[in-house]
């Protein structure tokens, strides 16, 4: 039989007591716990060698998905068509094999280095290397704190989504003093200065995280077949890898086995000549370790119980890879069988009595994930190229990086406060580390759709925390400057940014020197600026007497002095509603319309909606609201809600004017879509007379709704917040919750969630009663 003599060699560097384990001849059950008796401890990893940082976290996992990261659906008859085998270690995109050496990184390599840089180089069509792979440090060093801490896949999922990742050629692994080897006494906490690489690290974002689970209580897996696997092997088939988060780690391990042809079981070796190790049982530890699961094979088999026959229950693993670098196990992977994930083995006989330790299912971290308990969790990303118009520039220097909070905001152009606004950066540590340079943030969601955010807005900082000085700016994603809001001298600071169609140079205006600057830069444009060039207007001129769009010329149709102007502001009678118009901007071939809505009765308006019956032109560009259809516009959720008295503005751009008045009426007949709604309430966390849960609303109906209005009947709890929706306590045990004006609008199809506060009585229930809304599409 082959054996590698280099191989061998290279099982020297495992932990004394896991190379004991896992050399242990392949024997019959007797003999096995007499060995397994003289060495308790000889199925450790050895965790004094060898670095984890999974850190310890009551907290409870809830995906964040995205649309494209909904829960998998692998049906119960696809099992049929999953293959026996799929490794994706082997694909361009997966890393090389790291090594996180001295420091408790594992979190950050398991979900940055490999699984981020797996899915956004597959994203990109990008085949990975050492250097484009995505950066274990840049993670770790933001949020560690600047001590070796470890962390959990959630801080590091939320990172990816609001700064993506540096890659190892800009924020190598490295120590201070130039040694190759990586410990908590050198280890480089540093934070990058290259803006650049910084701004195009937003490019590529994680958009959504969820989670599989399989049950680690009993016995739920009796062999490779068996249906409870098929999820993850779906995920896995359709080429998610997954990240795995683990205790201890403190697995029993041997050699993977083959039957010879005279019904031997012999040491299986694989095309390289190497001997493969699996694990196969685990046993509740401290701490914990995160790991990436890329593959599984349904022919792998190990004798466990030492009968000399391939038992069902043996068969089948998944293939696992490590941070602890090429030389660990199986040239830094290792094989995990089924069974492990059970708490209580399928695989018959006594031969578990060899070995010490409470089982656990081997995935199970000891944490809720999705609302269950004693679970193995298998958790998976989508990630999403951004088109980035709006980047927060704060340079600063601190001797205390990590004391740094920061959030963006952004409130209307009138608006001194800061409103709508999300924290993008939040170490939470007071760690004394000096950092001299620029951090860089995207505005995102404040500023999409872009359209509707262009002009009339102020934006937003606030920063806190320790700093010598500060200034702030805020530039395109090539660093060109939209506005300078110069130094910091309070935590608030904002500028404010009106732009219009064409203005690429960012004055305000659209001039000659804008189609200049186009002419000059149209193969390197910023996205803002490729944006507003497409949108880009013909220039009128304004020396032409005959030019109609001159706004100096008495005759002009559409001049907003002349009190004739057909399309001065006008009301159009609706009820409970005042709804004007006027020309904003005006050029051969096409204008630019503001709509004001203003609520004249005596309750405030939620989720209004308008049928267009005349644009006055072809509409090509709307801001402020949503074109739902050929002709129904609809309010965005931070302007569904009209107090009484008070109006909201949106506009639009036309082409080809029509020479007729715009003309719209008002949607405002309640829909009743009960038996389309589906209404799901979660748990989150109880205590004593206090709940804190989430309800979601899934519409059903063929329409999108605008202004939703549900009544549910909540069993033994009385509900106290709704994440800004509006409660109303009927008094009979149902409640009354009005969308509030973050989620006004529900499309067809689609679902929202919101959280929600309670006091209870006993065991809680929410259950619908009615749903009602405004149909608009």
């Amino acid at each position: 039989m082959k054996k590698n003599i280099t191989k061998a060699a290279a099982l020297l560097v495992l932990p004394a007591a896991f190379a004991a384990v896992l050399a242990l001849p392949v024997m019959n059950n007797a003999a096995l716990v007499a060995h397994a008796e003289e060495n308790e401890a000889a199925a450790l990893f050895d965790l004094d060698r060898y670095a984890t940082g999974d850190a310890d976290s009551a907290e409870a996992y809830e995906g964040a998905p995205a649309k494209s990261a909904k829960k998998s659906r692998v049906a119960k008859d696809r099992a049929a068509n999953l293959p026996s085998q799929v490794d994706l270690s082997q694909t361009p995109f997966f890393p090389p094999i790291g090594d996180q050496m001295g420091c408790g990184s594992c979190y950050a390599w398991a979900a940055a280095y490999y699984q981020f840089t797996y899915e956004a180089n597959k994203l990109n069509n990008i085949a990975t290397n050492a250097a484009n792979a995505y950066s274990p440090a840049f993670v770790n060093n933001i949020l560690s704190g600047g001590e070796d801490v470890g962390g959990v896949n959630t801080e590091v999922y939320d990172l990816l989504s609001k700064q993506g990742c540096l890659h190892m050629a800009d924020a190598p692994y490295r120590s201070t003093n130039g040694a190759s080897y990586v410990d908590p006494d050198n280890y480089d906490y540093s934070w990058s200065t290259d803006t650049e690489a910084l701004i195009e690290a937003l490019n590529t974002r994680l958009s959504g995280h969820n989670a599989a689970t399989i049950t680690s209580r009993g016995t739920a897996i009796s062999g490779p077949n068996d249906s409870d696997l098929d999820e993850v092997k779906g995920l896995l088939a359709e080429g998610k890898i997954l990240n795995l988060r683990v205790q201890g780690p403190s697995w029993d391990s041997d050699y993977r086995t083959y039957i010879d042809d005279n019904g031997n079981v012999q040491r299986y070796v694989n095309a390289n000549g190497d001997y493969e190790f699996v694990s196969f049982r685990a046993k509740s530890a401290r701490g914990g370790h995160a790991l990436t699961l890329v593959g599984y094979d349904d022919t792998v088999w190990i004798d466990v119980n030492g009968n000399g026959a391939v038992d069902e229950a043996e068969c089948g693993a998944f293939k696992i890879a490590n941070s602890w670098g090429a030389d660990w196990a199986n040239d830094g992977y290792i094989w995990v069988s089924y069974d492990a994930l059970n708490g209580t083995s399928a695989i018959s006989g006594n031969w578990e009595s060899a070995y010490y330790g409470t089982r656990i299912g081997i995935f199970d971290r000891g944490t809720y994930v999705n609302g269950s308990y004693n679970v193995n969790g298998f958790y998976y990303i989508t990630v999403e190229n951004k088109d980035v118009y709006y980047v927060g520039q704060i340079t600063i220097d601190t001797d205390s990086k990590y004391s740094l909070t920061a959030s963006l905001g952004r409130n209307t152009a009138d608006a001194t406060a800061m409103a709508n606004y999300f924290t993008v950066f939040n170490p939470d540590y007071y760690t004394d580390m000096p950092y001299t340079g620029t951090l860089v943030f995207d505005y995102a969601a404040l500023c999409s759709p872009i359209s509707e955010y262009i002009s009339g807005y102020n934006w937003f900082l606030n920063l806190t925390g320790d700093y010598n000085s500060a200034s702030f700016r805020i530039t395109d994603n090539l660093s060109n400057t939209i506005v300078d809001c110069g130094a910091l001298t309070s935590s608030t600071i904002y500028g404010n940014i009106s732009l219009v169609n064409g203005d690429l140079n960012y004055d305000g205006t659209f001039t000659q020197a804008d189609v200049d600057y186009y002419e000059a830069n149209s193969e390197n444009l910023s996205v803002l600026q490729a944006y507003l060039a497409d949108v880009m207007p013909e220039e009128p001129n304004p020396d032409d007497p005959d030019d109609p769009d001159d706004p100096d010329d008495p005759d002009d149709p559409d001049d907003p002095d002349d009190p004739d102007d057909p399309d001065e502001p006008f009301p159009i009678d609706t009820p409970n509603y005042t709804i004007s118009y006027e020309i904003a901007n005006a050029w051969e071939g096409g204008k630019i319309i503001n709509i004001t809505l203003t609520n004249t009765g005596t309750t405030a308006i939620n989720g209004w909606a308008l049928r267009a019956e005349d644009f006055g032109g072809n509409i090509v560009g709307i801001w402020c609201a949503d074109l739902l259809s050929g002709n129904v516009i609809s309010c965005v959720g931070y302007n569904a809600v009209i107090p009484v008295g008070g109006s909201v503005t949106f506009g639009y751009q036309i082409s080809e004017p029509n020479g007729n008045e715009p003309t719209f009426t008002a949607i405002s007949e309640r829909t009743d879509i009960t038996e389309d709604t589906v209404l799901l309430f979660d748990v989150f966390s109880s205590w004593g007379e206090g709940l804190v849960g989430q309800l979601t609303i899934t519409n059903n109906s063929e329409s999108t709704i605008t202004g939703w209005e549900i009544v549910v009947r909540a069993e033994n709890l009385v509900i106290t917040d709704a994440s800004g929706n509006v409660i109303t306590d009927n008094g009979d045990g149902t409640f009354t919750i009005t969308s509030g004006t973050a989620n006004g609008v529900l499309a067809a199809g689609a679902s929202i969630s919101f959280g929600i506060t309670a006091s209870q009585t006993g065991t809680p229930s929410i259950t619908l009663v009615s749903m009602t809304g405004i149909s608009v599409a």
